[in-house]
């Protein structure tokens, strides 16, 4: 049941952001008009995001929430071995 109810959720998504969402463009005055998206060859839009230091800063943030959680698994793992073998078989 979960896996069908994961399958279903995620079809009525799909069907939700196909049909009942569209893409619009607030600028500074609230007013609201239909998005245009950015055109230029793939390169070019690549070295203009890796050239913005909003995305280098995104990127150290996601570089170190991978670590507080590489952190965390790591004593997930080892961490009920070594309390094992420090404490005995009665350890909590």
């Amino acid at each position: 049941w979960i896996l069908f109810s994961g399958v279903v959720s995620t079809l009525l998504g799909l069907v939700v952001s196909v049909f009942a969402m569209r893409e619009i463009d607030v600028d500074n005055n609230n007013a609201v008009s239909a998005f245009q998206p950015h055109r230029g060859s793939p390169f070019s839009i690549i070295r203009e995001i890796l050239m913005t230091t909003r995305f280098w800063r995104f990127l150290l943030f996601i570089g170190l929430l991978t670590g507080v959680r590489l952190v965390f698994r790591h004593l997930d793992a080892t961490l009920p071995k070594y309390l094992t073998r420090t404490l005995g078989c009665g350890a909590p």
